[in-house]
């Protein structure tokens, strides 16, 4: 066994269980092809040339459901199509976990937020009285406020830091979330939370 690869042959595979009658088997050589196969289907991917051994373990780990019987040799993979999954890194992993309890509770409850399509979610926790929306082409300054949340759940707000948006438009998030000038937004990501108070820039000098 290798991390779970049962490294056998692909005939021992194929004749371990009673062919289904409505079974198929997607062929594959390159990424593209194993990313047009259908879930739940048989996967035989080949790659172009020999060469890299890890090229069929990639594939195994990448798009195999691990659950089910798996060969694998330096020639290619056999397995069942699990889809493609979601990757990340260990320390990813950690900087997730210390933001889940945030994050899952956003994601479980959004009335109030708004889901950007970067999967985070924004938010005005704070309106000013006077508040002017932004035009298009407006300048817009803010202090930005990251929240570093901790593996024990305490939560700490860091030293802010100002940025700038020379001409917003409604492509910026901070646009999208319905801030305005004087505004305190919130955002919640999987691995980030933090807030930005938008200030009006600096009146030029003559």
């Amino acid at each position: 066994m290798l991390g779970g690869l049962a490294l056998a042959g692909f005939a021992s595979l194929l004749l371990s269980a009673a062919p289904s009658a409505d079974a198929k088997l997607c062929m594959a050589t390159g990424d593209d092809d194993v990313e047009g196969c259908e879930k739940g289907d048989d996967l035989l991917f080949t790659p172009p040339s020999w060469g890299s051994e890890q090229y069929p373990l990639r594939i195994a780990a990448w798009y195999c459901d691990l659950s089910r019987p798996v060969a694998l040799t330096n020639g290619g993979v056999v397995c069942t199509y699990s889809g493609p999954k979601e990757g990340y890194k260990g320390s990813e992993g950690l900087e997730r976990r210390k933001y889940a309890a945030l994050y899952n509770s956003v994601k479980a409850d959004p009335n109030g937020w708004t889901r950007m399509d970067n999967g985070r979610y924004w938010r005005v926790t704070e309106k000013a009285y006077d508040g002017i929306p932004f035009k298009e082409g407006d300048k817009v300054v803010f202090d930005e406020i990251t929240c570093a949340h901790s593996a024990d759940g305490s939560e700490e707000l860091q030293e802010p830091f100002e940025n700038t948006v020379d001409a917003i438009n409604s492509k910026y998030y901070l646009w999208q979330s319905g801030a305005r000038y004087g505004d305190t937004v919130e955002i919640v990501g999987r691995d980030a939370h933090a807030f930005l108070k938008v200030k009006m820039p600096a009146p030029k000098k003559n």
